[in-house]
């Protein structure tokens, strides 16, 4: 079995796999790696509609979004240098929700920033 990368590993799994042709092998696995996909991205998507309604007040804090975007692009190198479409598309999914979180977030920052300067007293 080569270990170059896991497309190879899946790639030799079908030489050891005998009740299914190559063909059905990549659709089948394709298929799961879509729908890994997808029910990943629709977990997230409760976080962002939480962090419109908040204003980014309630929500992940910065630190770890700034880490799960390392995170996210790291997992869409990988993506790409092993040509794993279901990968590539979750992680450009996630991204852009990472994206929308961090806009809300720090725009209502930036309002409480400039509440609290108007807010406190003159000397």
């Amino acid at each position: 079995m080569s270990f170059c990368a896991s497309a190879c590993i899946c790639n030799d799994l079908h030489n050891y796999i005998t009740f299914m042709d190559y063909k059905t092998f990549t659709i089948i696995k394709e298929v799961v790696g879509v729908a890994a996909s997808l029910s990943s991205a629709v977990i997230f998507i409760p976080n962002i509609i939480e962090t419109c309604h908040t204003r980014g007040e309630k929500t992940i804090p910065l630190n770890f979004m700034f880490l799960f975007m390392i995170q996210s692009t790291l997992w869409l190198m990988y993506g790409i240098l092993i040509f794993s479409i279901p990968t590539v598309l979750l992680e450009l999914f996630l991204i852009g929700n990472i994206f929308i979180m961090f806009f809300f977030k720090l725009i209502y920052m930036r309002k409480v920033r400039l509440e609290e300067i108007e807010l406190t007293p003159v000397e």
